[in-house]
């Protein structure tokens, strides 16, 4: 909802991905960076959203883990080139009155 929410107002978008691991002893969860392609969210979707929004603005990849920062950034744009031709687009559903 918050994508759907932010997207027409956007003319930068920051980007990052990261798997939610819930700990049942602890009662809560940790979040483990991942590269854009391997985490939670779905960029495929997001990406639709934003393109239905108009969004024509820059995109920031946030690099995430340990390994050299370089190659996740290049990493990270392979993966958004990719999702960006494919031309996904998303069907919304209507907002509730």
């Amino acid at each position: 909802q918050a994508i759907e929410a932010l997207a027409p107002r956007s003319n930068l978008w920051h980007v990052k991905n990261a798997n939610r691991v819930y700990m049942p002893d602890l009662h809560r969860a940790v979040y483990l960076e991942r590269t854009l392609g391997q985490g939670d969210i779905d960029y495929r979707w997001a990406v639709g959203v934003m393109r239905n929004a108009g969004f024509d603005g820059w995109i920031a990849i946030e690099n995430c883990g340990t390994t050299d920062p370089f190659e996740v950034t290049a990493e990270g744009r392979r993966y958004l080139e990719r999702v960006l031709r494919s031309r996904v687009t998303v069907r919304l559903a209507p907002r509730p009155a």
